[in-house]
């Protein structure tokens, strides 16, 4: 068989075509890592329900009953019923 020559200015093939993207992927990954602090499957953790038996009080003036907070458009003042 003859052999054809190349045009001059085009790079020969590399000796490992699949080993270049591996690398770039390896390059891709270490710097995503990098930038987020770690890989986001080691920090992924179980889900986990809050607690429904505390909720959140707001008692503004300690009473122990909780109180409701409101404003209306215009007004620089806070309304508190309770």
């Amino acid at each position: 068989m003859q052999q054809h020559e190349r045009p001059s200015g085009r790079r020969p093939a590399p000796a490992h075509p699949s080993r270049r993207p591996r690398v770039r992927l390896a390059l891709a990954t270490a710097a995503a890592a990098a930038l987020t602090g770690t890989l986001l499957s080691a920090t992924a953790g179980t889900a986990t329900a809050a607690d429904g038996t505390r909720a959140p009080r707001a008692d503004f003036n300690g009473d122990g009953i909780g109180d409701v907070a409101f404003s209306a458009s215009g007004n620089f003042g806070a309304n508190f019923a309770g």
